[in-house]
């Protein structure tokens, strides 16, 4: 658990937890692993969670009613994505992501995550 756990020293959002709230919400974590290409959600999903990329990347699609497919942004290891379902319940995603090669991501429910928020003001903040 060793990548996790830097991971999460590493980055500005879950850095400024204390040393034993970061190791309870990286035993908290679901791994996922994608190959190339597969999608990890689909525009209009329902979709409250938290992932980090821990190698890979992830690209955003956004798909033209023509039928073509624009890629929005990419996030690349270390970066952080929030559902919009994690801060509006049922609100749908305006995107589908998929991995734009071989990726590993560890990602959190809106309910596992929202105890740590919620307890720390500078996490929250962050």
């Amino acid at each position: 658990m060793a990548q996790i756990d830097d991971l999460l020293a590493q980055n500005a959002v879950f850095g400024v937890l204390p040393l034993a709230r970061r190791a309870a919400l990286a035993r908290a974590a679901l791994n996922r692993r994608l190959r190339k290409g597969e999608t990890l959600l689909r525009h209009g999903d329902i979709w409250p969670y938290l992932f980090i990329i821990a190698s890979g990347s992830i690209c955003a699609h956004k798909e033209s009613v023509e039928g073509r497919n624009l890629v929005v942004t990419t996030f690349s290891a270390g970066e952080i994505f929030w559902g919009l379902g994690f801060f509006y319940e049922e609100m749908p995603m305006l995107v589908t992501l998929k991995a734009c090669e071989s990726s590993l991501i560890y990602l959190w429910p809106r309910e596992v995550l929202l105890p740590f928020i919620k307890e720390s003001g500078v996490f929250s903040w962050e």
